[in-house]
This record gives C-alpha cells, sequence and structure tokens, in this order.
C-alpha cells in the first residue's frame, strides 16, 4: 500500500473508521476548555498589564506638564524680575519729574513685592 494512501490509525484495515469513543470525546472537551481557559487567563493579564501601562503613561505625561508650566513660570518670573532691576538700576536724575515720579512709584512697588517674596 502506498504511503500517502495509508488508513488513518483508528481505521480498521478494510478502510472502516471507527467513531470517537464517548471518554475520548468528553477529555478532548475538557482540554479544549481547558485551553480556552488559560488564553482568557492570559488575555486578562495582558489587559490588566496594558490598562496599567495606559495609567503609568498618563501619569508620566500629568508630570512632564507640571515641570513644564513650573518651567515656563520659572521664566516668566526671572524675565520679570530683570525688567524690575532694569527700572530698580534706572538713573532717575536724568529722567523728567513726570516719568521720574512713575519710575519711583514703581520702585517702591517692586521693593514691596520683594519683601513680600523674601528677596530684599
Amino acid at each position: 500500500m502506498p504511503e500517502d494512501v495509508l488508513p488513518p490509525n483508528d481505521a480498521k484495515p478494510d478502510g472502516i473508521v471507527r467513531p470517537e469513543g464517548r471518554k475520548n470525546a468528553k477529555a478532548k472537551k475538557r482540554r479544549l476548555h481547558d485551553e480556552k481557559d488559560v488564553v482568557a487567563g492570559e488575555l486578562n493579564k495582558l489587559q490588566s498589564t496594558l490598562e496599567k501601562q495606559v495609567d503609568i503613561n498618563q501619569a508620566s505625561m500629568q508630570m512632564k506638564e507640571q515641570v513644564l508650566m513650573k518651567e515656563i513660570e520659572l521664566k516668566e518670573k526671572a524675565q520679570r524680575r530683570q525688567h524690575q532691576n532694569r527700572i530698580m538700576n534706572q538713573d532717575l536724575s536724568k529722567l523728567s519729574p513726570s516719568v521720574r515720579a512713575s519710575n519711583e512709584v514703581m520702585q517702591a512697588k517692586f521693593l514691596k513685592e520683594w519683601e513680600a517674596d523674601g528677596i530684599f
């Protein structure tokens, strides 16, 4: 008999295939069910891991955003201080009386601000 025409393992020599027994059918069904449970469990673990990763990514993005906002705030504060220093260091004797008065008011305001911030 050629190899490609061999009967299945559970076939009789006359070519009749015997049906699967109840015990084997139940065992096969149980194995299939167990495999599905394993796959479902692994999928649940993967989904849980992905949800945790999404939460971590969101927290990371929030932290980065907070750091960026703080950096922007510090840069703006530094620019404001630089502007205030420029006004504070200005020679008032060369200015007209009205400009001198407004600069003196601004200087007094800056000094109060700096005292409140603990700088001066």
